[in-house]
């Protein structure tokens, strides 16, 4: 009876000490990821700006059920400007490396989102135009990247744009689109545009695209 005792202790100790260290390398595989966009679901915050548009923050309930996600809303005015929102200081990136450019969209009143990283000269810039009924991109600008996008329910779409431009900083544009092809800075916007947006993050393509919130720091 006491082997028989002491038998039990020894499979609960091995076996205890087999599930820590199955938790702990799942620690150790998050630990590895960041998100070099800030304020990731804080649009109105300074670290974002505002291109002819407005920001009304936690106004719709994001992917995660939270009610966390904005609503971007074109001024009723003509500009040479594109009607969104992008980050206020430049994401620094390594030259030649590649990472995921990707944010949650979802329609408003406008059913065509565009987004991706900006950088001059002009052929760094890498929009894509989403179709936010299908969640698939419609038009690329220029050449060097590939997008992706998939519906994850309740009208929310993932998009993420991976590429490897030859630029060391980087502005993340996040805008609304007026047709499929829009492939221009400018159109006749009213105040009833809008899209909803949520999550932006930059990470290498390396890591998993898993989504991680941000605050004042990587």
């Amino acid at each position: 009876m006491v082997r028989f005792l002491i038998l039990l202790l020894l499979l609960g100790s091995v076996q205890a000490q087999t599930l820590y260290c199955g938790q702990d390398t799942n620690l150790s595989d998050k630990v590895t990821l960041s998100n070099l966009a800030l304020r990731s679901e804080e649009f109105d915050n300074a670290a974002w700006a505002n291109s002819t548009s407005t920001d009304v923050a936690n106004s719709i309930i994001a992917p995660d059920g939270t009610l966390t996600a904005d609503t971007i809303v074109a001024l009723a005015q003509y500009s040479p400007n594109a009607r969104g929102i992008y980050n206020n200081a430049a994401i620094t990136v390594v030259a030649g490396t590649q990472y995921r450019w990707s944010v949650y969209l979802k329609k408003g009143t406008m059913r065509y989102g565009s987004f991706g990283p900006e950088e001059s000269p002009s052929t760094a810039n890498k929009y894509t135009v989403i179709d936010l009924d299908t969640c698939q991109p419609t038009f690329y600008k220029n050449t060097g990247y590939t997008t992706t996008g998939r519906s994850i329910g309740n009208g929310w779409c993932y998009v993420s744009v991976t590429t490897s431009v030859s630029i060391t900083t980087g502005y993340f544009d996040i805008i609304m689109a007026p047709t499929a092809t829009w492939n221009s800075t400018s159109y006749t916007s009213t105040t009833a545009d809008n899209i909803y947006v949520w999550g932006a993050s930059v990470q290498l393509a390396s890591s998993p695209p898993d989504y991680i919130a941000t605050a004042g720091s990587a």
